[in-house]
């Protein structure tokens, strides 16, 4: 590839994470994010346009992410305080993917005047299966975001139609989105300005979008108009949630959960192998599933607060009944998550990534936290990232 002091430097790495700081930053809007064969999110850039600035890459998350992290444990973050809570509105509960707590945080904070938007993401937007990065400014809107989707999302493309809104606004992304919204303030503080709430989504890893069409595949409505789909409704079954697919005519499918799980390794993108923060440590407030907690069929949320300007609008929130909260030990929260078996499978990936002659992304870790000693045999963890480097490629 050419372009070398762009962001086409972190596609030779293939350290890309789709998550769409690039697209948003591009003072001349040379960048698109354009979606290839296998599934896989990719930044494509106007020759024509480019002015070579290297703003691109120097706000690149995928690349490094540079900060003083080694105050705590960079896996867990800061915690100021930890809850178990669920949106008070028993139907959102019931549409939501665990307790709701994002919805419900985002519309107290919208009708009591703290924010005046969110950017959020949507689906089956025009009968369209792939996400849509939305400014909502409508509690409608902020419903219709409900879910994580599972799939690349280019969050960060925000940035490029948010530079003349001087109003507050609140952002609901991934680890991903979250590491590229600090590399900005640091590269162009006047970009993130108005941004008063980031609030982060646990992340495991996501999927590419084949993994949607396989599962449309696998319910037969492989040449229907999609009208929903879920990857995890809690229609059929309750909480954790099985797939759901609804075509134009209004037909419904079930797939169980079984069926998501079953395909996860062979949609894992390779950047997701070589990410840490699971817990999304670089958010105000990071939001996922119970585990460890709770499990109601109804749905719960665990809750970490890392800072206290938030901590206060989410507890005026329980205060004025959009949510319900108890306080949990974070540490119920980190064991839940299964933080000791992502801190080896980080270093264990990451270290197979060098192995192989590649370079691994730059993070403010201890040695101790990306370095696999020599000894372990990591032969298994290299034929994963083979496989996935195969498809990467495939789209160069």
């Amino acid at each position: 590839m050419k372009n070398m002091g762009t962001v086409y430097e972190v596609l030779n790495k293939h350290l890309c994470t789709s998550c769409g700081t690039c697209a948003g930053v591009c003072p001349v809007d040379a960048i698109k994010m354009i979606e290839s064969p296998p599934g896989i999110l990719r930044p494509h850039i106007n020759d024509a346009v480019c002015n070579h600035c290297s703003l691109c890459l120097k706000v690149c998350p995928g690349i490094r992410v540079k900060t003083d992290i080694n105050r705590f444990d960079p896996f867990v973050g800061g915690i100021s305080a930890s809850y178990a809570g669920q949106i008070a509105d028993s139907g959102l509960l019931a549409t939501s993917q665990s307790g709701g707590i994002v919805t419900g945080l985002l519309l107290h904070a919208l009708e009591s005047g703290y924010i005046d938007a969110a950017v959020v993401t949507s689906q089956n937007i025009n009968g369209s299966v792939r996400p849509m990065v939305k400014l909502a400014d409508k509690p409608e809107e902020i419903i219709s975001a409900q879910q994580s989707k599972y799939c690349p999302v280019p969050l960060n493309t925000f940035l490029s139609s948010s530079r003349g809104f001087n109003k507050r606004i609140a952002v609901v992304g991934l680890p991903c989105h979250m590491h590229g919204l600090y590399n900005v303030g640091k590269e162009l503080p006047g970009f993130v300005k108005n941004i008063v709430m980031r609030i982060g989504l646990f992340c495991d890893r996501t999927l590419t979008y084949g993994a949607i069409d396989s599962l449309i595949r696998s319910a037969g409505f492989q040449n229907r108009k999609i009208a929903e789909f879920r990857y995890r409704s809690k229609k059929w079954r309750g909480w954790p949630g099985d797939v759901y697919i609804k075509d134009e005519a209004g037909e419904e499918i079930f797939l169980p959960r079984e069926a998501r799980l079953a395909i996860k390794e062979n949609f894992t993108p390779l950047r997701c192998r070589l990410c840490y923060d699971k817990l999304n440590t670089f958010a105000d407030i990071s939001v996922g599933d119970s585990y460890g907690i709770a499990e109601p069929k109804q749905g719960l949320s665990s809750i970490i607060v890392r800072n206290e300007n938030i901590h206060k609008v989410i507890l005026d929130g329980a205060k004025s009944g959009k949510t319900n909260l108890r306080d949990v030990d974070p540490f119920r929260i980190v064991t839940g998550q299964g933080m000791g078996e992502r801190k080896k499978q980080f270093s264990f990936f990451a270290s197979a990534w060098e192995r192989m002659g590649y370079m691994a992304p730059e993070y403010s870790l201890k040695y101790d936290y990306t370095k696999a000693p020599d000894s372990i045999d990591l032969s298994a963890y290299e034929k994963i990232l083979k496989n996935a480097l195969t498809i990467e490629e495939s789209i160069r």
